[in-house]
C-alpha cells in the first residue's frame, strides 16, 4: 500500500508542474486508463466483498422499486391529465353554450325593451296629443254650454216675448 500512496504523491507533483492544457488532457486520460484497470476486488477481503455485493444487491432492488413507482406515477398523471382535458373541454362546451343562451336572451330582451319603448313612446305622443285634445274639447264644451245657457236665456226671452205679443193680439 505504500508503494500505491507515494505513486498519488508523485502523480500530484507532476499535475501541478503541468502549464499547458494538451500536455494535461493526456495525462488526465492516462489517469482515467489507469484508474479503471485498478481492480478495487483484489484488495478488498472476503467480508468486505460480501458486503459491498449485498449493498449493489439493495442499490438495485431500490432502483427497480423506484422506477416501478416512476411508471405507476407516471400511468397516474397521464390518466388524470386526460381526465382534466375532457373536464376541461366539457366546461368549455357548457360555457360557450351558456354564453349562447345569454347572448340569444340578451338578444331577446333588447329587442323587447326597444319595442316597448317605442309603444311607450307612442302612448306618451298620444297622451298628451289626447290631453291636448281633451283639454281642447274641454274647453270648447265649457265655452259651448256657456253659449247653450245664453241661448237658452235668449230663447226663453224671445219665447216670453213672442208669448206676450201673442197675448196682446188675442
Amino acid at each position: 500500500m505504500p508503494k500505491k500512496k507515494l505513486y498519488w504523491d508523485k502523480l500530484k507533483a507532476e499535475i501541478l508542474k503541468i502549464n499547458d492544457v494538451e500536455s494535461l488532457k493526456s495525462e488526465l486520460n492516462k489517469l482515467g486508463t489507469e484508474i479503471s484497470k485498478f481492480d478495487v476486488n483484489s484488495y478488498l477481503s472476503p467480508t468486505a466483498k460480501k458486503r459491498i455485493k449485498s449493498l449493489e444487491k439493495q442499490y438495485n432492488d431500490i432502483l427497480k422499486s423506484i422506477t416501478r413507482v416512476q411508471k405507476q406515477i407516471d400511468k397516474e398523471v397521464s390518466k388524470s391529465l386526460k381526465t382534466l382535458q375532457s373536464v376541461k373541454k366539457d366546461a368549455k362546451k357548457t360555457i360557450n353554450s351558456v354564453k349562447k343562451k345569454a347572448d340569444a336572451q340578451k338578444k331577446k330582451l333588447k329587442k323587447t325593451t326597444d319595442s316597448f319603448k317605442k309603444k311607450v313612446g307612442k302612448t306618451d305622443i298620444r297622451v298628451s296629443v289626447t290631453a291636448k285634445k281633451s283639454k281642447a274639447k274641454s274647453k270648447k264644451k265649457a265655452t259651448a254650454t256657456k253659449k247653450k245657457v245664453a241661448k237658452k236665456k235668449t230663447t226663453k226671452k224671445a219665447s216670453s216675448s213672442t208669448k206676450k205679443k201673442a197675448t196682446k193680439k188675442a
